[in-house]
């Protein structure tokens, strides 16, 4: 029974309540008759005030009473109680929630950066500038081997024409082959066995701590690149170096035909058809064409392509950081002597997809390149 006066006696079993009264929790009392009470208390429901109590009591004989007071008004500044379903939902939306967003972004920048490409390749004709501004900062390995192949020339913006012309294209490098390396060597002339030789010597130095680059049927490839490159532009010839540049090329477009969920292997290479090899070697000679084509006096007698390059980089740190410029020219120190690293250095492969995309490559990239490209297996 329930009193609404502070003065009446409540009656044993019963719980009184004065309204506008603060009650502290309530719990069980101790048992009577030396007997432990039978849960006195079940269940609290409170809707913001302590107007509101549902309270069952068990006597002693064992019989429970459910008894409920009559639930005043509200304050006028309380906020009204959550209803359950409410509550139910909201804690179903909370638990279908995904996880934190910044765990996710990552991800999700790689995807977009990786559909912006698709969506530029897959354009009727390719928007270069577009292009050029999207792999400046590295390429998706997805897409890179066909973003270097039109970033260069090798492959044409109108996406009609880049089927028959790599069919042209690789053809006229197949019939190369017979023309100019497999030849007796004593139809060479000297200067074409001395440069022959040179280069056998360094091919089996280009990158060795990557597995693919000791291959045999890899370097066979990589010294046709190489002669048959010197033989049709004699104005350079081969020079040390340039078989650091076909490296990234040849390691990228025989990437495609590798498996990517594991370090490959020797047997992965074996495993490849004699077709996919010959176009990977035949693509990596016309992107390396490309490329010097743009840098060829860097390679020529007295090199005057680096000699430009040197004295551009010479008035900029004058221009950017005279004190610096000074304290080289004290120490008696030219430009050229100079090789600036990064404390982070880019990865290889996306330095080199920069380099695609102005066509310029200069020499100081190449320990880059030569040191750090990625290992297989």
């Amino acid at each position: 029974m329930w009193s609404s006066s502070s003065s009446a006696n409540p009656k044993p079993g019963t719980i009184r309540q004065v309204r506008g009264a603060t009650y502290p929790p309530l719990t069980a009392p101790p048992g009577r008759s030396g007997g432990s009470s039978n849960s006195l208390l079940s269940r609290v429901t409170s809707g913001g005030s302590s107007s509101n109590l549902a309270v069952d009591v068990s006597d002693s004989s064992g019989s429970t009473s459910n008894s409920k007071a009559p639930a005043p008004p509200p304050p006028q500044n309380s906020a009204p109680a959550t209803p359950p379903a409410a509550a139910n939902k909201k804690s179903t939306t909370a638990s279908a929630t995904p996880p934190s967003a910044a765990a996710s972004t990552p991800m999700s920048l790689e995807v977009q950066r990786l559909r912006k490409f698709e969506m530029l390749l897959a354009a009727e004709v390719v928007d270069l500038k577009a292009l050029r501004a999207a792999a400046w900062s590295g390429v998706p390995h997805q897409c890179r081997a066909m973003v270097w192949q039109v970033l260069l020339g090798y492959l044409p913006p109108n996406r009609a024409w880049r089927e028959s012309t790599l069919e042209r294209k690789r053809q006229e490098y197949y019939s190369s082959v017979p023309q100019y390396f497999d030849v007796p060597n004593a139809e060479r002339t000297d200067g074409h066995r001395a440069m022959l030789h040179q280069i056998l010597i360094d091919v089996p130095r280009t990158a060795p701590s990557v597995k693919i680059f000791r291959q045999e049927k890899v370097q066979r490839a990589l010294e046709r690149i190489l002669y048959i490159w010197a033989l049709r532009h004699p104005a350079s010839g081969y020079v040390q170096g340039i078989n650091d540049l076909v490296t990234p090329f040849y390691f990228v477009f025989l990437s495609r035909h590798l498996p990517r969920d594991r370090p490959c292997t020797e047997e992965d290479v074996e495993a490849l058809s004699q077709q996919e090899l010959d176009e990977v070697e035949a693509d990596a000679y016309w992107c390396l064409s490309k490329l010097i084509d743009s840098i060829q006096d860097h390679y020529t007698d007295s090199q005057p392509g680096i000699q430009r390059m040197v004295f551009k980089l010479s008035h900029l740190v004058k221009r950017i950081d005279a004190p610096l410029h000074q304290h080289l020219e004290n120490e008696g120190l030219q430009f050229i002597q100079v090789r600036v690293f990064e404390s982070r250095r880019p990865s290889p492969l996306s330095l080199f997809s920069s380099c695609c995309a102005v066509s310029r490559l200069t020499p100081f990239y190449r320990p880059l390149l030569n040191n750090s490209l990625p290992s297989a297996g």
